[in-house]
């Protein structure tokens, strides 16, 4: 512990000085924000300005990552490794940019008394004798006598040495952020200031349900040790009943994850002369007691007459051992094969042949789903006669399935191969040797697929051992590999994490009973399930949602149907979607989930099930809306964007390429997006907006550094927010031409120059413009704030998902604004980040929700032109168009002063219904006389 209290203590002291001597910030070129003027033959300096930028941001944020009081944190045993690891990495980066010739200037250190980190111990003595030890504030400036020691890349070097820096740097942030963001939110003073607030609310780290996903592991740890007992019992089937068989029966096993108590096989059938034949074979695990009496039939005779009638065998197990034949199913449409690419050919083929232009390139979701299958696959399958060789790239057979995979552009089904001619007997002496290397050939798999590296046994790992089975020498392979990334790569430290833990875990089995399960479960299954959620955009409760309102409605199974009818009629559910037994895909644009039915069927359970509805109401406008129109225009007015978050690399990956050139910076400090907020609140607002309105231009506006900012006290931060907000509104307008603008802040009292540049607003665009701005996040205790209680402003409160508005997010109203109150979701909500547990609350994640709301029903109007009038279109832009549209989505609310909005309650209805109610609601609006003179912009300094 002494190590790493003297590492702290030198990191905060000297890592001021590393910001103080950053290289300065590159010069705008005037070719980067005005097109006509001439490009650069040399693109190279362009690359260096951008690499500057990246390493004076990652620099920038040291200073924060680290508490003062990081003492005080009751942290396991674990997580210190992990920051004491990480704070090392750091320490041996900025070492390595002293100037050597330091240690020659100090008596007190050498490379013999300090030898760790020897550069960094004399700059501290420097700093000590220029009595520079108060090291928190990075507005502190160094004389140039200790600055002249940093040795950044030389003026003219190239991007990559700027690089080389800034990743290690940015690997070191997100690794702490996580352990300590918490408790540096919690620590940071209220601002105070009467006349203002901001509702910028930091983020915090919290599992979704503790209990759930507790309840959820311990029904999958069950569901793993009754599956891996029924397999013996299929293993017994063969060799029991069919010793005659020839040639014997083989079997490809479908790794699917078994989410289900189901395996799906690919049997050979006996009997064939010249070549094997093969089949698709269903088996059901028993949940309860035996329905029936087993078939009298054999096995054989089954396959075989499955085979002729072209369906898949279906068969449920009995608790005795014995079967008996399922309900048929759908015929087959094309003969049966067995798998014969193996994953590694697979893999070679996939990245060789695809360009990254192609759907079939493969993304990290598809690599994670892939990795989460094979995972889970084999903590069901430990232990079981099944699984006869271990888990690798080469012993693995891929097939392309029918209709797609799950995670949409990996086509694949992953098979493990095993002969039925004899099963393993529980009691194997070797049972726990073979988990073992089954763990460790995971690890090996795993790291393959997540860096595209082969392990390779070498001298150095031992020599092999026929008693241990080269167990040892693949840990030491393995581990040797896992060593060299963590200490030499940029990598993403999760997927370390995962490939640590089955070193750590593969000595531990002895039995592979329900407490190493559990053990296997959360050291590896559940962090890859974290994994995968974190970049899979669509998310995978979505089928899990469709699914289960199927069964409630009691959807039949391959059900088809013509595309250009389903636009055409608007049909229900039922007729929308295809179920097959591996579970709900979404076929094409024109077949999507329908929002109302999964809310009416209770499916809706937490935020993020709320947010995957959205979603589903996104895919059918796509479908069924005329294109080349207008993208409507939403500008957010935050702490701005950071483009370079793992968001943008992970679930939103390319969702970057929709923000280019839209940026400005109310600061005037940088010509490309940053968001320097301590929670990133522009970032996760944007990231929000740009899931929601896939059909939406999203324009980014930087209007505060942040709830933080050691640079400006509290008056200068209201005074900025102030300037740049009317700043912003007029940017928007003037040069983008917004249609909708989003602001998650507020004042407690009312600003003229922001009321008047909302006011020249609604003037330049003849009232087609909504504001939305949050209201106030302090419950009874204060009113509603500025511009929320402004008129021509839309007020937004924050409400569960089940519709209930949250006292701490429903602020009075003023005696002039009271009247309705609106409000969506804006607790708990999952803003797209990595690990799938950052959360963020408030009416300021409400904000831009409500603003998508209004946003998709806006476009919804301005594509059905042969629907709405022109003056129908202008009407819907409004403020009280839009209001009116509200009131009529929220016409069966129990409380008319209290509208709780959802996009399916529109768009949840049948076609006829959402042009009636939409065309009721904008009839009942006041006639306008119609502008003779199209009207002027007006003029301000």
């Amino acid at each position: 512990m002494r190590r790493v209290v003297e590492s702290a203590e030198l990191f905060l002291a000297v890592v001021p000085v590393f910001v103080d001597a950053l290289p300065s910030r590159p010069k705008r070129e005037p070719w980067a924000t005005d097109q006509r003027q001439p490009q650069p033959e040399d693109w190279s300096q362009a690359e260096r300005a951008n690499a500057i930028v990246f390493l004076r941001f990652e620099i920038q944020q040291l200073p924060e990552v680290l508490p003062k009081d990081y003492a005080t944190y009751d942290l396991s045993d674990e997580i210190s490794q992990t920051a004491s690891d990480a704070l090392d990495d750091i320490l041996f980066v900025l070492d390595e940019l002293i100037d050597d010739a330091i240690i020659s200037q100090n008596s007190n250190v050498s490379s013999e008394s300090c030898p760790r980190f020897s550069n960094l111990q004399a700059l501290k003595y420097v700093l000590c004798s220029h009595k520079q030890t108060t090291i928190s504030d990075t507005s502190s400036h160094f004389p140039s006598d200790i600055l002249k020691w940093i040795q950044y890349p030389t003026a003219g070097a190239m991007s990559m040495q700027y690089r080389r820096i800034a990743n290690p740097v940015k690997q070191f942030r997100e690794i702490m952020r996580p352990i300590f963001e918490a408790h540096i939110v919690n620590a940071e003073p209220e601002l105070a200031q009467p006349k203002a607030t901001q509702i910028y609310y930091p983020s915090f780290q919290s599992q979704p349900n503790p209990e759930e996903n507790s309840r959820k592991a311990l029904a999958d740890i069950q569901q793993a040790q009754r599956l891996c007992e029924s397999t013996v019992s299929i293993t017994k089937v063969f060799t029991t009943t069919l010793q005659q068989c020839q040639p014997p029966h083989s079997a490809h096993t479908h790794l699917s994850g078994f989410r289900k108590p189901e395996i799906d096989m690919v049997v050979s059938v006996c009997g064939g002369i010249k070549s094997k034949k093969w089949h698709t074979v269903h088996w059901s695990i028993p949940s309860g007691r035996n329905p029936r009496q087993p078939c009298t039939n054999t096995f054989c005779s089954e396959l075989k007459e499955s085979r002729r009638r072209m369906a898949p065998l279906q068969l449920q197990l009995q608790h005795d051992g014995s079967w008996n034949k399922g309900a048929p199913s759908a015929r087959i449409q094309d003969s049966v094969s067995a798998p014969t690419e193996s994953l590694q050919e697979w893999l070679t083929r996939m990245e060789g042949e695809a360009s990254p232009t192609e759907s079939s390139k493969l993304k990290k979701k598809d690599i994670l789903h892939l990795a989460l299958m094979i995972a889970r696959s084999l903590f069901y399958l430990l232990g079981s006669p099944l699984l006869q060789d271990p888990l690798e790239t080469e012993t693995i057979c891929v097939a392309k399935t029918e209709c797609g995979s799950y995670a949409e552009n990996l086509w694949t089904k992953a098979y493990t191969t095993a002969q039925l001619a004899g099963y393993l007997d529980k009691n194997d002496p070797n049972q726990s040797g073979r988990a073992t290397m089954s763990i460790l050939h995971l690890g090996r798999l795993l790291l393959t697929l997540f860096f595209r590296r082969q392990i390779t046994v070498e001298a150095e790992d031992g020599e092999f051992d026929e008693d241990n089975d080269k167990t040892e020498s693949l840990f030491f392979a393995l581990n040797r590999e896992h060593i060299h990334l963590k200490e030499s790569s940029f990598v993403d430290p999760s997927c370390l994490i995962i490939i640590r833990n089955c070193l750590d875990i593969c000595w531990e089995v002895d039995t592979i009973d329900a407490p190493f399960r559990t053990k296997f479960y959360w050291s590896i299954v559940e962090p890859l399930i974290q994994s995968f959620r974190s970049y899979d955009f669509s998310n995978e409760r979505t089928a899990e949602m469709v699914e289960s309102a199927n069964h409630a409605r009691g959807v039949p199974g391959n059900c088809d149907l013509d595309q250009q009818q389903a636009l055409k009629m608007d049909v229900q559910l039922e007729k929308r979607v295809t179920v097959t037994k591996q579970g709900t895909m979404l076929q094409s644009w024109g077949q999507f989930v329908d929002a109302k039915v999964l809310a009416s069927t209770g499916t809706i359970r937490d935020s993020e099930s709320w947010l995957d509805c959205f979603d589903s109401i996104n895919l059918s406008l796509r479908a069924s809306l005329a294109k080349g129109k207008r993208a409507l225009r939403v500008a957010i007015l935050d702490t701005g964007c950071d483009v370079e978050h793992t968001f943008f690399s992970g679930p939103g990956d390319g969702q970057a390429d929709r923000l280019d050139g839209h940026w400005f910076d109310c600061l005037g400090e940088s010509h490309e997006p940053i968001d320097e907020d301590l929670g990133r609140h522009g970032t996760a607002m944007v990231a929000l907006l740009l899931r929601l309105l896939p059909h939406a231009e999203i324009y980014m506006v930087r209007v505060a550094r942040g709830m933080k900012s050691d640079a400006e006290s509290g008056v200068e931060r209201l005074s900025t927010l102030k300037e740049s907000t009317s700043k912003a509104i007029r940017h928007a307008v003037d040069e983008w031409d917004v249609d909708i603008v989003s602001m998650s802040f507020g004042f407690s009292e009312e600003i003229a120059s922001i009321r008047n540049a909302i006011l020249d607003a609604e003037t330049a665009k003849d009232g087609k413009i909504l504001f939305f701005a949050a209201a106030n996040n302090a419950g009874q205790n204060e009113l509603e704030l500025f511009p929320a209680f402004f008129e021509s402003v839309i007020s937004v409160r924050g409400t569960d998902f089940n519709g209930s508005f949250d006292p701490q997010y429903d602020p009075p109203s003023w005696p002039h604004k009271d009247g309705t109150c609106y409000g969506t979701l804006g607790r708990d909500v999952a803003c797209g980040w990595t690990a799938g547990s950052l959360r963020k609350s408030g009416c300021s994640v409400a904000t831009p929700i409500m603003a998508a709301i209004a946003a998709t029903v806006i476009w919804f109007v301005a594509r059905n032109d042969s629907i709405f009038s022109q003056e129908a279109k202008d009407a819907i832009k409004t403020r009280r168009g839009i209001l009116s549209v509200f009131n009529v989505m929220t016409m069966r609310s129990n409380r008319l002063d209290k509208r709780y909005l959802t996009p399916w309650q529109l768009f949840g209805r049948d076609a006829q219904r959402k042009l009636s109610s939409i065309a009721y609601a904008l009839d009942g609006l006041p006639p306008q006389e119609p502008a003779k003179e199209p009207r002027q912009k007006p003029q301000h300094s």
